[in-house]
């Protein structure tokens, strides 16, 4: 292996051990979004045609664990990139959003999920940054970070479909999870990942909302490679209709 590439991982991973934890106030908030997604979730299980308490307790618990995992995965895909490049990632509970969640859960008996992970603070590690931005928040950067929130989940979703010959509930609700996670936070919403991503870019936001939400509704009917390879092809085509509307070709 080149040292080089030694001596960044060995550089990602002190890195890591000193600024990857979560503050007091970020658990608490990880905490509560956890609950509150696992909850407006929980609003669309099918508990028969009577109300089973048992039973609708039984799939929270279980759509708590896969909620605890894809957000884990989700806030560390930031962290992970934020710190490769010299920055640090702080997150956030957005309550208007989920507040917004659980209404909208409630009023549409769960059919239509929001689930947003949270907001993102990005600072600038100084002694980490070299360059032309070294003294300067760069805001197509910012927008990879929160474009890693995402992506990993969509990664995940992924995963959890590869592994679809296990049969068994427990495997299509981590699949639904995690593509409405990276459905909902790549919207071009304030305070929230697509927000930062459209900021950053816009030709980056077309490119990946549109493989994002394509991979995410053919990730249901088609094999994974065919999702995967068919995301790609019509993220492109949205980034060139993206650039034929606003002209930037020209």
């Amino acid at each position: 292996m080149p040292t080089s590439v030694v001596e960044g991982v060995s550089n990602l991973s002190a890195k890591l051990r000193k600024y990857y934890r979560f503050s007091g106030s970020e658990l608490g908030g990880l905490i509560i979004t956890i609950l509150c997604l696992s909850l407006i979730i929980g609003a669309g299980f099918d508990t028969g045609a009577e109300f089973d308490f048992s039973l609708w307790l039984f799939n929270l618990f279980n759509s708590m664990i896969i909620v605890t995992l894809s957000l884990l995965v989700h806030e560390t895909a930031h962290r992970l990139y934020a710190l490769a490049i010299g920055y640090a990632v702080e997150t956030e509970i957005f309550l208007y959003g989920l507040l917004g969640g659980i209404v909208l859960s409630i009023m549409t008996y769960g059919k239509l999920p929001f689930l947003p992970a949270g907001t993102i603070r990005v600072k600038m590690l100084e002694g980490q940054r070299l360059g032309y931005f070294r003294y300067h928040l760069n805001v197509f950067s910012i927008g990879i970070i929160a474009l890693m929130g995402p992506l990993s989940n969509l990664v995940l979703a992924i995963f959890f479909k590869a592994l679809s010959f296990i049969q068994g509930p427990l495997i299509e609700k981590a699949i639904f999870i995690n593509i409405v996670l990276a459905v909902t936070n790549i919207l071009p919403l304030p305070f929230m990942d697509g927000g930062s991503v459209m900021y950053g870019s816009r030709p980056l936001y077309a490119l990946t909302a549109g493989m994002i939400v394509s991979c995410s509704l053919l990730i249901f009917f088609t094999p994974v490679l065919i999702a995967v390879l068919g995301s790609l092809a019509l993220g492109i085509g949205c980034l060139m209709i993206y650039f034929f509307v606003s002209g930037e070709f020209l």
